[in-house]
């Protein structure tokens, strides 16, 4: 994990980790991103549905998740957001603990299967540097970089005789749900 950490951060600097740093959302899709969440955290708290974001645009008004929203993230933080400073973000933070957990998972994955650590470590750092996760990232998809959750997933799966499996399972599928609809379907 922690090499994979270390390559999330070389990946992504340390500059755009700090949650002040919004000058690198400023293009593409993760602008809009960056947009829709400062929109999002000054919508009511008590609202319904509570992912609304009534004000997004001149008449009209859309879901928080629908532009690559967090809602895992961004909920809690909408709460937090009279403490947080006015220029804030969340997605550096986010994409550096997705190298992690992608890291992570895909070791136990490994463990499950019996490989040997330099093969589990060497497994894990592929899966980390896989052209389709950071295509995700580079493309600006932060919500969609997740496939931790379907390396999860696996480690469940590959656990199945365990009792508390089920529970396991149902909490991955929810935190999926809060992340991106694409990644709930896939693990569900």
């Amino acid at each position: 994990m922690l090499i994979s950490l270390s390559f999330g951060l070389w990946f992504i600097t340390p500059q755009n980790v700090w949650p002040t740093s919004t000058e690198w959302l400023r293009y593409g899709d993760m602008e809009i991103a960056q947009y829709m969440w400062e929109y999002f955290r000054r919508t009511p708290i008590l609202q319904w549905p509570i992912a609304e974001v009534g004000v997004f645009g001149e008449g009209w008004g859309t879901i928080f998740p629908s532009t690559a929203g967090i809602v895992l993230l961004g909920l809690p933080l909408k709460i937090l957001s009279p403490l947080l400073p006015e220029s804030f973000q969340y997605v550096g933070l986010w994409t550096l603990a997705n190298f992690g957990l992608q890291g992570y998972f895909a070791e136990r994955v490994f463990s499950r299967l019996g490989l040997q650590e330099f093969e589990r470590v060497l497994g894990a750092v592929s899966i980390v540097v896989a052209p389709i996760f950071i295509f995700r990232i580079g493309m600006t998809h932060l919500d969609l970089s997740a496939h931790w959750l379907i390396f999860a997933s696996f480690v469940i799966y590959l656990k199945e005789s365990e009792p508390r499996a089920i529970n396991k399972s149902l909490l991955v599928t929810g935190l999926a749900l809060t992340i991106n609809i694409y990644l709930f379907v896939i693990v569900f």
